[in-house]
This record gives structure tokens, sequence and C-alpha cells, in this order.
């Protein structure tokens, strides 16, 4: 058994369109993302294979950081001390939950198989 963590990036692309009165808005957006890991698995030798192959299982939960955006759609001015705007904000989190199944091959290592559990 085992568990992991440590830090992990991801990279957003998206696009947005979406209407407001007769005016069509599109909004692209590519971002990468910096955010953190935890997991925890076991792995296990396979004997059928060689002495160098494993397959692990892991859970692993991520962490993205918030990712705020504001963008300005109209504009008018009413004034010499007034201006009104039409926003749009977006405010989304990103939390990753991921299931592996993962076949390993250790290169150089020549191990005996573990005893087994009584």
């Amino acid at each position: 058994m085992y568990v992991s963590a440590g830090w992990t990036q991801i990279s957003v692309d998206g696009d947005l369109t979406f209407t407001v009165g007769d005016t069509q808005f599109r909004r692209s957006f590519d971002r990468d993302r910096d955010g953190w890991f935890v997991g925890a698995g076991i792995e296990t030798q396979l004997g059928w294979l060689g002495s160098n192959w494993s397959l692990r299982g892991e859970y692993r939960f991520s962490q993205f950081n918030d990712d705020n955006r504001r963008f300005t759609l109209a504009e008018e001015s009413c004034g010499a001390a007034c201006t009104l705007r039409e926003r749009l904000e977006l405010d989304h989190d990103i939390d990753v939950h991921s299931v592996r199944a993962v076949l390993v091959y250790k290169f150089g290592r020549r191990e005996a198989a573990p005893a087994p559990l009584k």
C-alpha cells in the first residue's frame, strides 16, 4: 500500500457562446491551472509475467486554483460621472477524482517475490 501527494497542473481550454438581447457574444479561454493532489493505492507484483512486472490500483483527488473571470459585454456613458456596464462574471472551481489501474515494468530490478502474509 502507498500514499502520494504533490503538485499537479492542467490546461483548460474552452469556448463560451451566449446571447444578451439581440447580441451574441463569444469568449474563448486557454489557461494552465496549478493545484495539489493526494492519493492512495496498492501495488502487487505479478509473478506470472516475471519479477519486474507489477500492477497498481490508485485513487487520486486533485484540486486546482479557483478561476474568476469578468467579461465586459457593453459599456454606455450616462453622463460625466456615470458609466453603465453589462458584465458577465464566471467563478468556477475544478476538482478531479480519478481511479487508475497501471501496469508497471521496473527496469534493472531483480527482486524475489515477497513471502505471502500469514
